[in-house]
């Protein structure tokens, strides 16, 4: 399993870093992202790093 905390906004290429991550992965293998959601005002950080 492969668990990314408030980064994947960070990524200036989310689709090549995805497929390399998946190709890591041992069959049947996950990917949990956990990002701030961009519609909670109760979250206080730059919006730039929230994700709709």
């Amino acid at each position: 399993m492969a668990i990314m905390i408030d980064a994947y906004h960070e990524f200036s290429y989310p689709l090549e870093m995805m497929q390399h991550l998946v190709e890591a992965l041992k069959p049947g293998g996950r990917i949990v992202l956990v990002e701030y959601r961009a519609e909670d005002p109760n979250v206080l950080i730059k919006e730039l790093h929230k994700l709709a």
